[in-house]
């Protein structure tokens, strides 16, 4: 894998090479521990949970382990683009959410990669050997099963495989169509057939049920794993690219003064910032190529401010250390795709920065389960055109410090996993008991750090961790 910072995910597996099978237990590995490290900024509370919810079944399927789960050689992944494969079963194992009767079971999960050792491996073994375990697949068509998928594009990496249909995808990217990556050659079809919009209405009027990338209410869209580094991780780049070939040790838990946005200790003087690659490269003889990344937004918000008075938009491939002091010193800052999901947003709120989505048709991470407007800002295309003075009136009329506070005081920490900060788990646990019991949208109080599940039970996330 080539490290991409702090961009798009880019599905380019150098690295593979050095993972070989296997057949450690990951459940048991020790390496679990830096993922649910606990300080005294935290505190585990999952003896005190004494009617947990969701139940969720864990398949160890053993047969499929050596190939679908190399932990020990291949070392430690979880602060990559596609590290999630990790970060949730070490989460989950150190929880009070599994339950080993399946038949008292909410959700089903096989404990598989889906991405390492290789991008998007075949479903159509995985589900048969979850059929060969019991008869719960069958049971409900597989909507109450489980998958991982870090890749680009979600579930569409998997669109060959129809039997995962109604699976529940828990992945990082929200769209609904397959992205272009090579734009749209105009000289040999029509614009319309680019147009995404269109396409989906039109396949829903002919009553075709089209594969989708993220099905709105059934699919999962959560933050990416990466960019919570660590103190050991100073020879990440050289262990990516092939340098380093063994193993990579625990490293110990990510520790930043960075990391919280209570910062008042910071200036937010710069009003918009982005940094990161544009792709406006020219092509006389292929114009369009390249015209479909960032589904346009980078290239028009740079063409339109990068010399706006105030703001910071730049086009490089990364800034080191000072990409993070410019994010915590910044009110607005942009968040937009690559070729798939993006780590944008959870970067911007993780700083303290308000994010401003601009991502036509994307979902980003928990944008269906939180209410978004409390926190960040987004900017259909067509509204791009206005974004300073949008921005500035939000300021004006105070909006700006609210959603600031309430980054600071409880958001930031919903869009982190590791612990003893992060409080992402409780969300995607509390979404999935919400549809346990058919209840209504996730409730949230900011001012507190609560939230509210289906059961009426307010939860004070600042108080610990697997209490849900």
């Amino acid at each position: 894998m080539l490290w991409k910072w702090p961009g798009s995910a880019v599905a380019i597996l150098l690295v593979l090479q050095f993972c070989e099978s296997t057949n450690s237990d990951f459940r048991t590995s020790t390496s679990i521990e830096h993922h649910v490290g606990r300080t005294d900024a935290g505190k585990d509370l999952k003896d005190g949970i004494k009617n947990p919810r969701p139940l969720i079944y864990v398949y160890d399927l053993p047969k499929l382990a050596p190939e679908f789960r190399n932990y020990t050689f291949c070392g430690d992944y979880s602060d990559t683009n596609y590290g999630f494969d990790q970060v949730f079963p070490a989460l989950l194992f150190e929880s009070p959410y599994i339950t080993t009767d399946p038949d008292k079971a909410d959700y089903f999960y096989a404990h598989i990669w889906l991405f390492w050792p290789g991008a998007s491996r075949k479903l159509d073994p995985v589900i048969d050997a979850i059929r060969e375990a019991g008869p719960w697949w069958d049971r409900k068509n597989g909507s109450d099963h489980i998958f991982i998928a870090t890749a680009d594009q979600g579930r569409c990496e998997y669109r060959r495989y129809p039997r995962a249909r109604h699976a529940i995808f828990i992945q990082h990217f929200g769209g609904t169509f397959h992205h272009a990556t090579l734009g749209c050659p105009l000289h040999n079809m029509w614009g319309g057939e680019c147009d995404r919009e269109f396409m989906l209405n039109e396949a829903m009027l002919r009553g075709e049920d089209p594969w989708l990338c993220h099905y709105p209410g059934q699919d999962i869209v959560v933050p990416t794993s990466a960019f919570e580094r660590h103190d050991n991780a100073n020879d990440h780049d050289d262990w990516m690219s092939g340098k380093i070939t063994k193993p990579r040790p625990p490293p110990t838990p990510y520790t930043d003064a960075e990391l919280n946005p209570n910062d008042t200790a910071n200036t937010r003087n710069t009003k918009f910032f982005f940094i990161g690659h544009i792709q406006m490269e020219d092509n006389k003889d292929d114009p369009w190529r390249g015209t479909g990344y960032s589904f346009g937004a980078r290239q028009t918000v740079f063409k339109m401010f990068h010399k706006h008075a105030g703001y910071q938009v730049t086009g490089s491939y990364g800034a080191g250390s000072s990409y993070w002091q410019s994010l915590s010193r910044s009110m607005y800052c942009l968040a937009v795709a690559g070729y798939g999901w993006s780590g944008r947003f959870k970067n911007s709120i993780n700083r303290g920065c308000v994010p401003v989505i601009v991502q036509d048709g994307n979902r980003v991470e928990f944008e269906e389960q939180l209410p978004m407007q409390d926190i960040a800002v987004r900017l259909p295309m067509w509204m791009v055109h206005k974004m300073p003075s949008l921005l500035d009136w939000l300021t004006h009329i105070g909006k700006l410090g609210t959603m600031r506070k309430n980054i600071d005081f409880c958001a930031w920490r919903l869009f982190w996993w590791r612990r003893p900060y992060g409080r992402a788990f409780e969300v995607l646990m509390c979404e999935l008991k919400r549809r346990a019991l058919n209840a209504p949208k996730i409730q949230v109080r900011w001012e507190t750090c609560e939230i509210e599940c289906g059961d009426g039970n307010w939860i004070n996330l600042k108080d610990g961790f697997n209490h849900v």
